[in-house]
């Protein structure tokens, strides 16, 4: 008779994870299940906020969009009603706005407003606005041009010194952008009309040399040229 042996089954490494959370599971058979219906309920919380607050964030885009073509029907009004109009818009925007948590009107919000406020004059809210929306949107494109119009704003209210320091920001965060050129320009430009004819002068070299092709490179060989204009007639005393 020929000698019993013990057979040895090898089980591949993942075969032994799983016999050993089988019986883990077979030993804990009830905090298992206790656990098992914690996370089917924590799903079905997670999804429930996901469709509840996808559901708002619709709403209140179409809240926003319904009262932003009532803006645009006001180009059709004489500026004073307009004006009066365009006050009441801007506080049913910035309630839904203020009411937002996120989607496409808590991004962007802030922009259209800044607008409502920048196109009616009133430039210290427009702004807040812009930087508000400049300092927290990670856009390339929009962040960039909502700081350029806070400069603006800046600029309008007779504050050059904030429009350049705001200017220096977007460089300095924006120096990569498509907008580039045009940062670059406002820059110039702003230097000019603060009377610093020697930064003036250096953006505008630098938008010649960096964007040769540019519609501002253009605008800025011109703009050197009245500066030379310009100062030879203050050289030569002419009026």
């Amino acid at each position: 008779m020929m000698p019993q042996r013990e057979i040895e089954i090898q089980r591949n490494p993942i075969e032994r994870v799983l016999m050993a959370a089988k019986d883990i599971i077979r030993k804990n058979r009830r905090g298992f299940l206790y656990g098992l219906i914690g996370v089917i309920a924590a799903a079905g919380v997670a999804i429930g906020l996901a469709v509840y607050f996808s559901h708002r964030a619709g709403v209140e885009l179409a809240k926003f969009e319904a009262v932003m073509e009532e803006y645009r029907a006001t180009a059709a009004l004489d500026p004073d009603t307009r004006a009066a109009k365009a006050g009441e818009i801007a506080e049913k925007l910035k309630a839904i706005i203020d009411g937002s948590w996120f989607g496409y009107v808590n991004s962007y919000g802030k922009y259209y407003l800044g607008a409502v406020y920048f196109e009616n004059g009133r430039y210290a809210e427009a702004k807040e606005c812009y930087r508000a929306f400049g300092s927290k949107s990670s856009s390339e494109i929009f962040a960039p041009l909502a700081l350029q119009q806070a400069a603006r704003c800046a600029e309008m209210q007779g504050n050059l010194k904030e429009a350049l320091e705001i200017g220096a920001s977007i460089e300095k965060r924006f120096s990569e952008s498509e907008l580039a050129d045009q940062i670059l320009y406002d820059i110039a430009r702003l230097n000019q009309r603060n009377g610093d004819i020697f930064k003036a002068r250096e953006y505008y070299n630098k938008i010649i040399i960096s964007f040769p092709q540019s519609l501002y490179a253009k605008k800025a060989k011109d703009s050197l040229f009245l500066l030379g204009y310009y100062e030879g007639r203050k050289k030569t005393g002419a009026q």
